[in-house]
């Protein structure tokens, strides 16, 4: 019955296109699996991808111009704040008010300063803090790809942070000019920026012949690749801290002082220690007008009498028939001062030196290896003196007391050896717990609540100068591991030192030619080996003569400051030499002080005066971040417009390749079953011939 077998097939094969027809037409879609449309499908669904990528994309930008909008209201409300506030000054100002009148005024004056910080640390949008200066960079997913995103940055507008354009800064050290020396091309490289060398015709103030090393030149010398490096210096003052005067031993003397060259009257200092404090100082001040130089009595034996020069230049110190015992003054010497560095557009920097400089090459710039963030005060200790012999070694390396220091006039309490569960010691090196960085920084931040400063132990970094191969095996003693080394090859150096970093916490890396040990969490690194420094890479560095514990050299890490504002650090009633063994100086870190909103204070004139110039430029500030909000609010609506315009186009090009086209299925679905019928019928008729031959057969 080869009729009934075609009209079969027939059925069938309209029976399976009838299917597909009402498939697509009940789904709403052509392709509903990989046998429709192989390659539409793939198409389809990167298309898909696309389409609900661009979507959750549109959310996400609508969801930005909420940020701004809120971000952009709080701005406003910060505006009016200092409007106020600047009116308040203005009628400070004047002189038709009493001090009483003034003082009631301060009185509104704080209570704004607490609502702008209010508002910076209260203005969120889905519990992230927009104006606390947290949201430097925040990133926008804008469209379906990775690679489509934007960044946002709202500014701070606490009372801290807006006011002058002075930032907050990184300070560098000051010191004896033999070991705060001029700079030499490269010393200091600042974002990868080579600086170039200071030059003492760039100080026109201090002394010629130390010029150079001024703090002036240095500044002057960074700020001629400022456009390079995004970091510009500005000096600061150059501080000279007392000496200790020992009562029980001082004798009478006449004589003169020397100060940047000008002699002072004679001076007659007699066992009378506090007598003659004053009488120094009066005379140092006596000669200011041509020396710059200004002194201060401490009022104590051992902190003596402090020099200071606000304009930077160089302090040279000399005597004639007195000395440093009997005046309190600081020893014959010239000494430098600081200077503070600030990025240009507020992001970090970073500082190092030029490849194979020493670790301590930045010595002579003042500063330390390091990145460090814009918008906070910084400062980072001096490197202290590497140290050999067991415990103590308090003489060299120094001890924090409970009386050795004190931060914005809050004394810090003594360093604990617990505090500090990484350094090795063991009593036989001049390893100390109790002197590590790890501690140091750990009593300081005990006091953080009070000094509104943070202490953080810096990473320990040594770097080599010279490498010498050396193909015989050679031990290295290593915060209490002996490390066999086949000096053959600078990498296997590193790679077999790398193998203990679990058991020393210091890690090895290749530093040009040389080596470069660190570190990260400020841990002391004892080193000690028979062989000269430079068959390991550590060319210039001190490591010991032996490979033992007895033998070694101990490095102290360095200790970095951080604060919202300005700081000041002083020497204890200690005085002041374990103070700068420690590698910390007298002075006031991170920029200036008084700039600031938080600073205003109209209970006098002057203060009204000055008041004026900070809130101007607070005004000018807020200004410019509520512009810039209302531009990123600006740009979104841009971009949501576009995403929309790309979204409706894609949905139509997915639609052309996935969607049912019903005006062909239906009549495809109609052909189907009009075949699906007729096929029936052939069947039926196809069922009947042979009942023709079975009559016959009847």
């Amino acid at each position: 019955n080869l009729n009934a077998l075609v009209s079969q097939e027939s059925s069938r094969a309209s029976n399976l296109k009838l299917s597909r027809s009402m498939e697509r037409l009940s789904t709403g879609q052509r392709i509903n699996s990989a046998k429709d449309d192989a390659a539409g499908l793939a198409i389809s669904n990167r298309m898909t991808a696309q389409v609900r990528g661009i979507q959750m994309a549109v959310k996400n930008s609508n969801d930005a111009i909420s940020m701004t909008q809120t971000a952009e209201g709080a701005y406003g409300q910060v505006g009016n704040i200092l409007q106020r506030m600047r009116e308040l000054a203005v009628q400070s100002s004047t002189g038709t008010n009493s001090a009483s009148d003034r003082s009631s005024m301060q009185l509104e004056i704080e209570q704004l300063k607490e609502e702008i910080n209010h508002i910076a640390d209260t203005t969120n949008f889905n519990n992230i803090k927009l104006l606390d200066g947290t949201a430097k960079d925040v990133v926008i997913q804008t469209g379906a790809n990775q690679a489509d995103k934007i960044k946002m940055s709202f500014n701070s507008v606490r009372a801290n942070h807006i006011g002058s354009d002075i930032q907050p800064s990184l300070t560098s050290f000051g010191g004896d000019s033999t070991v705060m020396t001029e700079l030499s091309a490269g010393d200091l490289v600042i974002n990868g920026v080579h600086v170039g060398a200071s030059f003492a015709e760039d100080d026109k103030l201090s002394d010629q012949g130390t010029g150079a090393s001024s703090a002036i030149a240095k500044a002057a010398a960074i700020n001629r690749v400022s456009a390079e490096s995004g970091v510009v210096a500005r000096v600061a003052g150059t501080t000279v801290s007392g000496s200790l005067v020992d009562s029980t031993t001082q004798t009478s003397a006449t004589g003169t002082l020397t100060i940047n060259g000008y002699s002072t009257a004679n001076i007659g200092v007699t066992t009378d220690a506090a007598l003659s404090r004053k009488l120094v100082a009066a005379a140092i001040n006596a000669i200011s007008g041509a020396t710059g130089v200004k002194a201060t009595d401490t009022e104590s034996d051992n902190g003596g009498v402090v020099l200071f020069a606000a304009d930077g230049r160089n302090i040279s110190v000399s005597f004639t028939a007195l000395s440093a015992g009997n005046t309190g003054l600081a020893a014959t010497a010239t000494y430098v001062g600081s200077y503070h560095l600030y990025s240009i557009d507020g992001s970090p920097f970073t500082v190092d030196t030029r490849e194979n400089a020493a670790s301590s090459g930045l010595e002579g710039a003042g500063l330390r290896i390091g990145t460090y963030g814009g918008g906070s005060a910084q400062a980072v200790t001096k490197v202290r003196s590497a140290v050999s012999g067991a415990l103590p070694a308090t003489t060299t390396v120094g001890v924090l007391n409970g009386d050795t220091m004190v931060i914005n006039g809050i004394a810090i309490g003594a360093a604990i050896e617990t505090d500090d569960t990484a350094s090795y010691m063991d009593g036989a090196t001049s390893s100390s717990r109790a002197a590590s960085a790890i501690a140091i920084a750990a009593a300081i931040n005990k006091q953080s609540d009070r000094t509104g400063v943070q202490a953080v132990a810096q990473a320990n970094v040594l770097r080599g100068t010279s490498f010498t191969a050396d193909s015989v095996s050679n031990n290295l003693w290593l915060n209490g591991q002996t490390i066999a080394i086949t000096n053959s090859d600078i990498e296997n150096v590193v790679d077999t030192i790398n193998e203990y970093q679990g058991l020393t916490g210091v890690v090895a890396s290749r530093y040009g030619d040389a080596l470069e040990l660190k570190a990260v969490d400020g841990r002391n690194i004892v080193l000690g080996a028979v062989t000269g420094a430079a068959a390991f890479g550590l060319g210039g560095v001190s490591i010991g003569a032996a490979s033992t514990a007895t033998g070694a050299v101990t490095h102290y890490s360095t200790v970095a400051l951080e604060s919202d504002e300005a700081f000041t650090v002083e020497s204890g009633y200690e005085g002041v030499e374990n103070f700068e063994l420690l590698g910390f100086r007298r002075g006031t870190y991170g920029g200036a002080v008084g700039d600031k909103v938080s600073a205003i204070d109209i209970s006098t004139q002057a203060g009204a005066n000055d008041a004026l110039r900070a809130i101007d430029a607070a005004i000018n500030q807020v200004s410019a971040a509520q512009a810039n909000s209302g531009a990123l609010n600006n740009r979104l609506d841009v971009i949501v417009n576009n995403l929309s315009e790309g979204l409706q186009n894609i949905s139509a090009s997915r639609s052309r390749i996935l969607d049912t086209d019903y005006a062909t299925e239906t009549t495809e679905l109609a052909k189907q079953q009009i075949i699906q019928q007729a096929a029936t019928a052939m069947l039926a008729q196809a069922n009947q011939q042979p009942q023709g031959v079975l009559a016959l057969l009847r």
